[in-house]
């Protein structure tokens, strides 16, 4: 991958753009089509990186030095712990300092909670480790997973 910028004029610094991707791939490393973050350039401010379902909209800086805001998915499409966590949405405002036109320009997001998600709980159970559960006891086995089961359906 070759990485190409705008030439610089006279009335336009590259120190003044604020350099946003958009990246639709695997992120994590679970996948052997995954992209690190580090093949991508440095001199990005900011990258959106789609395709992951888990929401981790707040920016985290990486060592590259630009920051990566990863959404996820706006509604359940897979049955993991990571799809139960808040939706949200980010709002990203970017602003040229007006004392200083050819410095690097403010910005800062603004996460939005996610009104209108399928609900969805998640929680995992070991019955090895109930103490009032019987292993042979499969009518007290049944209403005990039903009884969750039935409460996770009540808080979503």
């Amino acid at each position: 991958v070759r990485w190409h910028r705008p030439a610089e004029t006279s009335d336009c610094a590259s120190s003044s753009w604020f350099n946003v991707m958009l990246i639709h791939q695997n992120r994590a490393a679970h996948s052997k089509n995954a992209i690190s973050d580090r093949y991508l350039p440095e001199w990005l401010d900011y990258v959106v990186w789609g395709h992951e379902h888990e929401c981790l909209i707040e920016p985290t800086e990486v060592p590259g030095g630009f920051h990566i805001s990863q959404p996820g998915s706006s509604v359940v499409t897979s049955l993991i712990e990571g799809e139960a966590k808040e939706k949200k949405i980010c709002v990203l405002e970017v602003k040229a300092d007006p004392e200083n036109p050819n410095g690097a320009p403010y910005w800062r997001t603004t996460a939005i909670p996610l009104k209108s998600t399928r609900p969805f709980e998640f929680e995992q159970i070991a019955l090895s480790s109930i103490g009032e559960l019987e292993a042979t006891d499969q009518k007290g086995l049944s209403t005990y997973l039903e009884n969750r089961v039935n409460a996770m359906i009540s808080r979503a």
